[in-house]
């Protein structure tokens, strides 16, 4: 719930249009925490909810590293180029070596349903 808490502040405040990605974050991770209580451990639905909240996951935490780069690059003009060019190939970089490394064990039977019986 402190998920809720910190986007009711942040709307208390009028922060939500400074920091959209970070707002976007919270409401995912607690949209995905009602969701999952709901949901049965064992049901196929369960699985579908929990993969599609963590692709949703991953791209609000990486709009709200970016945004929190920019907001703190703006102070340093000078290296804010450099910086955010840096973060963005090394974002990708690591998107991609997950990817890669994380396709073998999404394949894996351990992600297939089990028959309830």
């Amino acid at each position: 719930m402190a998920e809720a808490t910190l986007l009711g502040f942040l709307f208390r405040r009028k922060l939500l249009g400074r920091y959209p990605w970070f707002a976007a974050f919270l409401a995912v991770e607690w949209l995905q925490m009602i969701a999952l209580i709901e949901l049965q451990d064992g049901s196929p639905l369960y699985g579908e909810c929990w993969a599609l909240s963590e692709i949703l996951l991953l791209l609000a935490v990486a709009g709200a590293a970016i945004e929190i780069t920019q907001k703190i690059l703006g102070h340093y003009p000078e290296i804010q180029d450099f910086a955010s060019s840096s973060f963005e190939i090394m974002f990708l970089f690591g998107c991609v070596a997950a990817a890669v490394l994380g396709m073998p064990f999404l394949r894996s039977s351990i992600w297939q349903p089990t028959k309830a019986y």
